[in-house]
């Protein structure tokens, strides 16, 4: 099979697939939706359904989600439906749920931490689901270079460092 070494993910019909720098196609024009590859795989969405596939293009995780992000330090943030909602979780790369699916919305994990959606309120998670700040901002987002946390609440904006 040709190399994915500088692939890239591309549209063709208005389906999505993966092709080499030469513009070879690697792994068919099949998807609706896909990612990037990150850490050796690529979340795909068929038939309203998500999974993982390799560099290959075999599935490794499969479709059962409703959506999905890129690998992150050996996880995945994922949704599935709870009762008619969608939650979100987080998977390892076995497809194993690693954090339930409880939260409205999720990030991928930057050093070890995920920021998370409850409601209308965010926080932050580590990676075994812990709160390392609870949902409690009306907006929340890293400072990656400063390992800060930047937060709004109550319209007011201030920093938080997270000793770990």
């Amino acid at each position: 099979m040709p190399s994915l070494v500088g692939s890239e993910m591309c549209i063709r019909d208005r389906v999505k697939g993966y092709i080499n720098s030469k513009g070879k196609t690697i792994i068919p024009f099949q998807f609706m939706y896909c990612t990037d590859f990150s850490e050796g795989l690529a979340g795909v969405e068929k038939n309203g359904k998500w999974g993982y596939i390799n560099k290959k293009g075999h599935l490794k995780i499969r479709m059962k989600y409703t959506g999905g992000g890129k690998f992150s330090e050996g996880l995945v943030e994922v949704t599935k439906k709870i009762r008619k909602q969608d939650k979100w979780g987080f998977i390892n790369k076995k497809g194993e749920k690693v954090i339930p699916f409880k939260f409205d919305f999720a990030f991928n994990f930057v050093h070890g931490m995920a920021i998370i959606q409850e409601g209308d309120k965010w926080g932050i998670i580590n990676k075994e689901g812990k709160y390392l700040v609870n949902a409690q901002f009306e907006d929340i987002w890293f400072d990656q270079l400063e390992d800060l946390v930047i937060v709004q609440k109550e319209g007011k904006w201030g920093i938080i460092k997270i000793i770990k």
